[in-house]
């Protein structure tokens, strides 16, 4: 997948199509309904800026059988957090804030170094700060607020700037100042500054609104694999900026269209230009391969075309939106499976539609390594809850994780890939001073002790 620690991937292109056949798009959506266990999936598919297929299928509700149908309001996951961006980009294009200043210009009773981070690292996972994501909490909405003024300094385990790590706290921290420079609570003004102007009028992180509208339940894994309706609801109102808008394939595909279409939905002015290249631009580099982080959006090159995407995984849900600006491309795939992207099913779009097809990633080589060497490596890193440990064993390495244990060898420069235990690949990095200082994987910096 794009933006993994260890991918070498070969783009096979294949002619475009005039009219593409969708019929092996909804097959091979069908089989993967039944390989993970989902009940049910709703897709979009935008070709040449018009939306041009648009389907749910199996189930809303295994209790109720009832049908997935492409209106039906489904939680994204980390897939919102391009809506948390684009709302602090046009309060920033309004001038109610500047993108570069510390947030505690906008935010009191923050910790000192929370304070000093500005929007644009927040925005674009450059802020250091570690990634938690609670399941249940609250439903006020002045729970964001305090679960923001509750991080400690302690929980920034990279220098600001220095280095990009996935952090939904992060956005969090976005979202209060969006309520700061706006004068209403979070989910307000992301509907008044993107989701109403889009005309994603269902669209919302408050669950009780969304409940309704015709909506697709939530369904986790039971204890023989076979799903079940999540109980209860998972929510908790201080993550809502990370990941806990509801839409529908049917909305989503709305924003998509003016995302690509000049900002614009017929003669309606949607998003300001700046907005758009704001969110689309590659303003961190994610380590281990050629991808990069925007707003919300994660930036790749695909067989020459560049792909903005996001995937996000919630308790119940899951989805992926993927859009190729210049090619006026755009797939959109809902789930109602925990931890259930069903990326590969936009992939799917993409091969259909644009005839790009990512094959299998190579698995690099085993690279020989000295006992002098090892030791440079090994080391203790820890995300502040959690600690990794790098052990030297002669000319090889031992890793020690939460996950498990097991032997790991060298693939390329500062890259390793376990050989037994979980399998992790990771990353070593160096600070300005040339040390070894983090360690990276699945997205996340660990940090040196």
């Amino acid at each position: 997948m794009r933006g993994s620690v260890l991918c070498a991937v070969v783009i096979a292109a294949i002619p475009l199509a005039a009219a593409p056949d969708f019929a092996p798009l909804e097959k091979y959506a069908r089989e993967q309904l039944t390989a993970t266990g989902t009940p049910g999936i709703a897709i979009a598919v935008v070709v040449e800026g018009k939306i041009a297929y648009l389907k749910g299928i199996g189930t809303a509700n295994i209790e109720t059988g009832a049908g997935v149908t492409p209106d039906l309001l489904f939680r994204l996951g980390s897939t919102s957090k391009m809506f948390t961006a684009a709302a602090l980009a046009v309060a920033a294009d309004q001038g109610k804030l500047d993108l570069n200043a510390p947030v505690g210009k906008y935010v009191s009773g923050l910790a000192p170094k929370i304070a000093a981070t500005t929007c644009h690292q927040l925005l674009s996972h450059t802020a250091g700060l570690r990634d938690l994501g609670p399941v249940y909490g609250r439903y006020d909405d002045d729970q964001l607020g305090k679960r923001v003024r509750a991080l400690k300094d302690s929980d920034q385990i990279a220098e600001p700037g220095a280095v990009f790590s996935y952090s939904s706290p992060g956005y969090w921290l976005a979202g209060v100042v969006l309520e700061a420079v706006t004068g209403k609570s979070f989910a307000d003004a992301v509907y008044e500054l993107v989701l109403k102007p889009a005309g994603m009028t269902r669209s919302t992180f408050r669950p009780l609104l969304a409940m309704t509208y015709p909506f697709a339940m939530g369904h986790a894994p039971g204890g023989d694999g076979k799903p079940v309706v999540q109980r209860p609801f998972a929510d908790d109102s201080s993550t809502w900026p990370g990941g806990s808008l509801f839409s529908s394939a049917e909305e989503l595909a709305r924003f998509a269209t003016a995302f690509m279409n000049g900002e614009r939905m017929g003669d309606t002015q949607v998003l300001p230009r700046r907005v758009i290249e704001l969110l689309g631009a590659p303003h961190a580099s994610v380590p281990g391969g050629d991808s990069h982080y925007g707003y919300g959006l994660m930036v790749d090159q695909v067989g020459g075309v560049r792909i903005l995407s996001h995937g996000g995984a919630r308790a119940g849900y899951g989805s992926t939106i993927m859009m190729a600006p210049e090619r006026k491309f755009a797939a959109i795939v809902l789930a109602n499976r925990s931890m259930t992207t069903m990326g590969q099913v936009a992939d799917k779009a993409m091969e259909v539609v644009l005839g790009l097809k990512e094959p299998e990633a190579v698995k690099p080589a085993t690279i020989a390594m000295t006992a002098a060497e090892a030791q440079l490596y090994a080391g203790r890193f820890t995300d502040s809850e959690q600690t990794i440990e790098v052990l030297a064993n002669g000319a090889g390495l031992t890793v020690k994780s939460p996950d498990g244990d097991g032997p790991a060898v060298k693939v390329g420069d500062g890259r390793f890939r376990m050989t037994g235990g979980p399998g992790m690949e990771f990353l070593l990095l160096k600070d300005k001073a040339g040390r070894y200082a983090y360690l990276y994987t699945d997205l996340h910096v660990f940090r040196r002790l």
